[in-house]
């Protein structure tokens, strides 16, 4: 549905000031108020906060720097996600001067575009040309980058499921039928990761023991 209700949400954590200036992801997961009975409730797993106040237009764009560099323009810097969908393909760059970020902004959000989250960027993409031949730039309007949630305010991580085989923060029912690689878990640590979201600790013990089984 492209909208639902919910009585309540957790926000895990996250910056939550002003919500009319945040993306949020997460699920929808059953809670019970009392004799109203259940009504839902919004586990939000990321926050992320626009950078300007100006309005967001076009589509929207999970864009990461891909750290490539070329001599001759266009060249695919950059590589951008459609939310929500499959679609997605490798771009020559983003132009945020339509964002209204400033001085102060800008850079901080092609900084971002560097890191592992990237940068949710809205927008419409264009065709460039140049020596290095035809491609697309994304003209974006607006940017929002993924809040740090303090994990100090948050539940401890437990494993949970009927073979111990979830790592959340909350008691998860799942069906009882037992598959070999439930087994590479119960040395593992449940614990939070940098997303702030519960999740089994990958180490190379783990990562061999899955392979194994």
């Amino acid at each position: 549905m492209s909208e639902c209700y919910v009585a309540g949400i957790d926000w895990h954590g996250r910056p939550h000031n002003d919500i009319a200036h945040l993306l949020v992801r997460g699920s929808i997961v059953a809670k019970r108020f009392g004799k109203f009975g259940n009504l839902g409730e919004l586990r939000v797993s990321e926050s992320w906060t626009m950078i300007s106040d100006r309005q967001p237009v076009g589509t929207y764009y999970l864009v990461r720097d891909r750290g490539v560099r070329c001599i001759a323009f266009p060249c695919p810097t950059h590589h951008e996600a459609k939310l929500n969908s499959s679609f997605n393909r490798n771009i020559a760059g983003v132009n945020l001067e339509g964002a209204g970020l400033g001085e102060n902004n800008a850079p901080v959000a092609y900084a971002a575009m560097t890191g592992p989250d990237g940068v949710i960027v809205t927008g419409n993409d264009v065709v460039v040309t140049g020596p290095g031949g035809r491609s697309f730039e994304l003209k974006g309007t607006q940017a929002y980058v993924l809040d740090k949630p303090d994990t100090s305010s948050m539940k401890p991580c437990i494993k949970t499921g009927c073979s111990s085989q979830v790592c959340a923060d909350h008691n998860v029912i799942t069906t009882c039928e037992f598959r070999a690689e439930y087994a590479c878990y119960q040395k593992t640590a449940c614990e939070r990761q940098k997303d702030g979201n519960c999740g089994f600790t990958k180490t190379p013990e783990l990562t061999a023991c899955l392979a194994r089984k």
